[in-house]
């Protein structure tokens, strides 16, 4: 298994093991701020294809990019980036399409983080772990805290950190299940965001600062993970999430 990252400064050459090649660049629809969010590609027999909302185009990035992911078979990638992953043959067939826990609203929030040991791909990017098998199917796709990050793999354990300002917390997946191992109390990535909190990330713009309001609040939500208080429970919290939604009236 291998993987190699590909930045997309104009028209790309993507290598198959077995061979073959295609030509690839960012689409001309639907574009962000560092461009369109899709893929064409171009195989070798001149069939053309367009992957939607492949494209990791996080604004803190030189340049858009995509991941390629290559396995057992010669014939077959997946590709990694956006919203969505795809498995492509060499003849340019669509072999398959995955959709991923990103959302373009927080692109400026993404991480990616590749580890490749023996039979697996363990992709760790800013909101899940992606784990693909030889044959690149999908062995295992959990969610992650955004601030969870990779620490280290010990045996068939997958650790993740979180270096919080209160104290790191340690979540440890079995490798080759997906099952948690351990995780702190209330560790649930799958719950929906606090409205406290969607409310701090509604407030960020790319390349700007947090308002005062914004970190205010930020402020009062760590605050209160630093106790365990929840943010409804919470005078301060609550007070600042008031004032950042006046602000925005």
């Amino acid at each position: 298994m291998n993987y190699q990252e590909i930045p997309l400064y104009g028209l790309e050459v993507l290598k198959f093991p077995d061979g073959k090649t295609a030509e690839i660049e960012q689409a001309s629809v639907y574009p962000t701020i560092l461009g369109s969010c899709d893929l064409r590609v171009q195989s070798a027999s001149s069939r053309v294809v367009v992957l939607s909302n492949v494209v990791d185009t996080d604004y803190r990035l030189d340049t858009p990019r995509v991941f390629v992911f290559t396995g057992s078979d010669p014939s077959l990638v997946m590709i990694f980036g956006g919203e969505v992953a795809y498995r492509l043959t060499s003849d340019g067939q669509l072999d398959d399409s995955i959709p991923t826990h990103r959302k373009y609203a927080d692109v400026g929030l993404w991480t990616t983080e590749v580890v490749v040991r023996d039979r697996f791909s363990i992709i760790i990017y800013d909101t899940a772990v992606l784990v693909l098998d030889e044959a690149l199917n999908v062995k295992w796709h959990n969610r992650k805290y955004l601030t969870d990050s990779f620490l280290q793999i010990d045996g068939n354990e997958l650790h993740l950190v979180d270096h919080a300002v209160y104290g790191d917390r340690y979540v440890t997946f079995d490798l080759s299940t997906g099952k948690i191992v351990s995780a702190p109390p209330n560790w649930n990535p799958d719950a929906p965001r606090a409205p406290e909190l969607q409310a701090v990330i509604d407030a960020w713009r790319p390349g700007e600062p947090l308002s005062k309001e914004a970190q205010a609040l930020l402020q009062a939500l760590v605050d209160a993970d630093r106790t365990n208080t929840p943010y409804a429970q919470s005078p301060e919290v609550q007070s600042r999430f008031e004032a950042l939604r006046k602000g925005w009236r």
